[in-house]
């Protein structure tokens, strides 16, 4: 038996030893790479949640249903968190809806009895105030309508130029008789898909928005997919942009009427609803009178 040279036998040695930690490492990296992509897929789902639910979709959850590592404890008690988040604020809604609807029929018994009353300006008074009140508690009901619709149910497909004509003839006279003027600004209108009663409700606060808040011109918009109302006011600061499509809210310090900040809440519950982008801006770059544009934006059809 031939004996193996000490040389021989360490370059033996050494490619085995090679050999062994080139199999170990590439076992390591495909292991490695593979529990990243499983972390960084779970780590995927968990932050396309919480984007949802920032952006208002509370319906949003990671599907996580299993227990193993702090992840998925975090998965699920997000999951949780954001259920009993859903579950409250569909409550709030349902009270607010549930108030409104109780309180519609002593406001009309007593409107009723205001209008027995001798006429005079007091009486007059009374029965605006109380008329005041129906519409809120009605645009509070509308506003819960919306939010709790679910699915594309009543949507349909429509051309956002015939919407736009159709509402300047219907409100044209209205705004005339408030010593303003309604125009059209129609480009290229295309077809969405939408709820027309909806879209026709948020069009026509946005008008009354502009009546009661704006300059002398009021704009009905309808370009591309965009449909919207703009006026020549003194329009709002952009910080406060934001602030305006939440219920109750006024901003006083940039338009002295008077309102409780339902209008454009409705038009925001509207866009959410479609799943459309609401924008705001200026009408133009004017200094003293800029004006506001509200326009929802739907994705082409």
């Amino acid at each position: 038996m031939m004996a193996v040279p000490l040389e021989d036998s360490e370059e033996v040695l050494a490619g085995i030893l090679w050999t062994t930690t080139a199999l170990v490492i590439a076992i390591s990296l495909t292991i490695g790479l593979f529990a990243g992509a499983l972390v960084q897929r779970r780590l995927a789902r968990i932050d396309g949640a919480l984007t949802r639910l920032a952006a208002g979709d509370l319906s949003a959850r990671t599907g996580n249903t299993r227990s193993r590592d702090d992840l998925d404890d975090i998965a699920r008690q997000l999951d949780r968190t954001a259920g009993e988040l859903e579950s409250l604020v569909a409550q709030t809604r349902n009270l607010s809806a549930s108030l409104a609807h109780d309180l519609r029929t002593p406001l009309a018994r007593l409107r009723s009895r205001l209008e027995m009353l001798p006429h005079g300006k007091e009486r007059e008074d009374a029965l605006e105030e109380a008329q005041r009140l129906s519409e809120i508690f009605n645009t509070i009901m509308r506003v819960a309508r919306i939010e709790a619709a679910q699915g594309q149910d009543g949507f349909e497909t429509m051309q956002l130029g015939e919407l736009v004509a159709e509402l300047e003839e219907i409100s044209g006279p209205v705004v005339e008789d408030e010593g303003k003027e309604l125009m059209v600004a129609a480009l290229d209108p295309g077809r969405v898909q939408a709820d027309k009663q909806m879209l026709v409700q948020a069009l026509a606060n946005l008008i009354q928005n502009a009546l009661v808040h704006g300059g002398n011109e009021i704009t009905l918009i309808a370009n591309g997919e965009a449909v919207g109302v703009a006026d020549d006011g003194a329009g709002v600061d952009p910080e406060y942009y934001d602030e305006i499509i939440k219920p109750m809210v006024r901003l006083d310090q940039s338009r002295g009427s008077e309102g409780i900040g339902l209008g454009l809440a409705l038009v925001g519950a509207v866009a959410d609803r479609h799943g459309v982008n609401l924008l705001l801006g200026p009408q133009n770059g004017g200094d003293d009178r800029p004006g506001l544009k509200v326009v929802l934006k739907f994705a082409d059809l």
